[in-house]
């Protein structure tokens, strides 16, 4: 059995202080691209684009809010992001970070490493009430 995947979620509470949540993404034994043998894969989730960002050395971000879901896989170099409620959190090559603090005051974002960070972010469809 494959181990899931540790995702790090960074939201806006109720009273729109942002703060993260830790959760895990499952997966499964599947037919994924026969007549390759199966493989360990999540289910499919629904995305409408990407695109592959480098913040570069010591690059810091005013108190912002995320513009719109994303995804975000980190590539290379590390980035501290800091929410208004809870320790910030470290961001580095392979983590996993659900972006929705879209409403609220923000956070704060700086890259922290020698070298620029890069990453994946893919954007998500908005969540429905």
């Amino acid at each position: 059995m494959a181990a899931p995947v540790i995702a790090l979620r960074l939201f806006a509470n109720e009273s729109g202080a942002s703060c993260f949540e830790t959760f895990e993404i499952a997966r499964q034994l599947r037919d994924f691209a026969p007549p390759a043998g199966p493989l360990w894969s999540s289910d499919m989730a629904l995305a409408s684009g990407y695109t592959v960002v480098r913040l570069p050395v010591g690059w810091n971000g005013e108190k912002h809010p995320t513009p719109q879901r994303f995804i975000l896989f980190g590539l290379q170099g590390r980035m501290r992001i800091t929410p208004d409620i809870g320790e910030p959190r470290i961001i580095a090559a392979g983590d996993v970070l659900i972006m929705e603090d879209t409403t609220g005051a923000g956070h704060f974002t700086e890259v922290i490493s020698e070298a620029p960070f890069d990453a994946v972010m893919i954007q998500l469809p908005e969540i429905s009430n």
